[in-house]
């Protein structure tokens, strides 16, 4: 009885967090360009930052002062190219492709499918847009989503990546809309995106939307948040991981 009801707990706990699959169609190619954990895919710019506090003397009011970027940064997994792509367009503006093997293959979305539905200032700076036949494929536990984001932070120049969630419990392939601008080919007519290069970023989400209320200031949010403030104002680096023991956070994780 006491074994049943172990099992019972374990697998309420095991569904309280999604089970992540990432496979390639194409063999072996987890050994020469595998995902990587969003963590290991941390911009130079931001790791070349200075600390805040270096206990020189010296502070540095930054971006690494904010929680937002680590906790961001820490969160999936980063896709990159699995090969390199050579785009070419002609005086015309007709867009061609080029990989350097059969097995990567790139589509075209005809802009009536998407380009020419947006804004006029936007739609204007598109030249095309590519759907890469990717390679990798992802499943995820039951009633668990993958939300597909850019990478904002890599603040690419000759294309950006459309977002979306796709349900990838029942639903395994996963589609990158490649939006290549027409700024790209302002110095010729070719450009490459090498292989290696940051695609989308990848965070499982739960299927069910959360629900949430908007407040007015209560005793108990005022008193929340004066903990909170006080926890982090007690050290000098690591600030926001001493919230871990902030007795309203732990309520709240409950």
């Amino acid at each position: 009885m006491i074994m049943n009801l172990l099992n019972k707990l374990k697998n309420i706990f095991k569904k309280s967090e999604p089970d992540v699959v990432w496979w390639s169609s194409i063999p072996n190619l987890e050994k020469i360009q595998p995902l990587q954990k969003s963590i290991n895919h941390v911009p130079n710019w931001f790791k070349n930052t200075k600390n805040p506090i270096d206990f020189s003397g010296d502070t540095h009011n930054n971006v690494k002062k904010c929680p937002s970027f680590p906790l961001y940064f820490n969160r999936g997994w980063i896709m990159t190219l699995w090969c390199d792509l050579l785009i070419e367009r002609d005086d015309l503006g007709k867009v061609s492709w080029t990989t350097p093997n059969d097995v990567f293959k790139f589509e075209f979305h005809s802009d009536s499918q998407f380009k020419d539905h947006l804004p006029d200032h936007i739609r204007k700076e598109i030249a095309c847009v590519i759907k890469p036949i990717s390679p990798w494929k992802v499943k995820t536990s039951k009633d668990w989503y993958i939300l597909q984001l850019p990478l904002f932070y890599e603040f690419q120049q000759n294309f950006g990546l459309i977002p979306g969630i796709f349900p990838s419990d029942i639903y395994h392939q996963t589609n990158q809309q490649l939006i290549i601008y027409k700024n790209a080919f302002k110095d010729g007519n070719k450009i490459l995106l090498p292989k290696g290069t940051p695609l989308a970023q990848y965070i499982p989400i739960p299927k069910q939307d959360v629900k949430g209320i908007i407040s007015e200031e209560t005793k108990e949010l005022k008193e929340s948040e004066d903990t909170s403030q006080l926890f982090i104002s007690t050290t000098f680096r690591n600030r926001f991981n001493s919230l871990k023991k902030c007795p309203y956070v732990h309520n709240r994780e409950k």
